[in-house]
């Protein structure tokens, strides 16, 4: 029975995790500088098909990015006539990538005309106006760890961003009452008659005193802690969860809630055990929840 639940405890775990959507990378922008059109004209020439059949390959291999299709024009000529142009041309490259196999709804087209000059210039050379005379794509969802975010760089003759490593965050250790803390030692020896130490298992403690003020839940914090509560306003001083629980962390959201919370764990299944076993006998409304880079998610029941 014992191993029974281990193993579903182990399989809601990847379940869960499998169920967290992907951090996506910041929106970014990309100029496709061999879409060039024929003056005055909208047409798709040979050479900009080549470079429009890579964004066909790319939004394949990335189903969840989308795009919006920015042409831009010189200053030459009446400003109308350039917005009416530029809108053609952005709609011609939509078509083009439908043609393709591209859904409509992963796209969106729109003219600029010559508002958004990618060099300001006065009076401006052939070289210039070439520059200014382009086709932007504003991509959106790629995965930050998707293989596909350097070809969608290399695409736009971009520079592919060096991974960024989160530094080490502390741990932070959870109290528990007296009577579950001896019991998990228990467990723990039974496991580990040898006297071994698991530096992976998150160590708990009971620390006792007064009741101490809320502390900030570290903003890179990673991992699982237990939600008690969350007010519109901070809870007073001497509130009764302060009294349960120790210590407690506190975390303002962006919508001006204030949360406050219990406990650190490295798996959903100590999470899970803590919160039923300790913090909800006192706390009926407390849930599991897991920070991913600053995302607050709630665990399953």
């Amino acid at each position: 029975m014992k191993v029974w639940v281990g193993v579903l405890g182990w399989i809601g775990l990847l379940q869960f995790v499998q169920a967290q959507p992907a951090v996506q990378s910041e929106p970014f922008r990309i100029i496709l500088r061999e879409v060039q059109f024929t003056a005055e004209k909208s047409t798709i020439r040979t050479s900009a098909a080549r470079s429009l059949d890579k964004v066909v390959s790319l939004m394949a291999a990335t189903p969840g990015v989308t795009i919006e299709i920015g042409a831009h024009t010189d200053a030459s000529g009446s400003s109308s006539y350039n917005q009416r142009l530029s809108q053609k041309r952005a709609v011609a490259v939509r078509d083009y990538l439908i043609r393709k196999g591209v859904s409509s709804r992963r796209l969106s087209a729109r003219g600029y005309g010559e508002t958004r000059p990618h060099i300001r210039c006065s009076p401006c050379s052939d070289a210039q106006k070439q520059q200014n005379r382009r086709i932007e794509l504003l991509v959106k969802g790629v995965p930050q760890d998707s293989s596909r975010l350097a070809a969608w760089y290399e695409l736009g003759g971009l520079r592919v961003p060096k991974r960024v490593v989160d530094p080490p965050v502390p741990k932070v250790t959870p109290t528990i009452a007296p009577a579950y803390d001896q019991k998990l030692s228990e467990a723990f020896q039974a496991e580990n008659p040898a006297g071994k130490t698991n530096k992976d298992y998150f160590a708990e403690l009971s620390e006792g005193g007064s009741p101490k003020a809320p502390a900030s839940l570290p903003a890179t914090f990673l991992g699982y802690t237990i939600e008690l509560a969350c007010a519109a306003k901070p809870l007073a001083a001497g509130h009764t969860l302060f009294q349960k629980f120790q210590p407690v962390y506190l975390r303002n959201d962006p919508a001006d809630t204030y949360c406050y919370f219990t406990g650190a764990f490295f798996t959903l299944p100590e999470a899970q055990q803590y919160l039923h076993e300790v913090v909800l006998p006192a706390t009926a409304a407390a849930k599991v929840v897991s920070f991913q880079g600053g995302v607050k998610i709630y665990a399953a029941p």
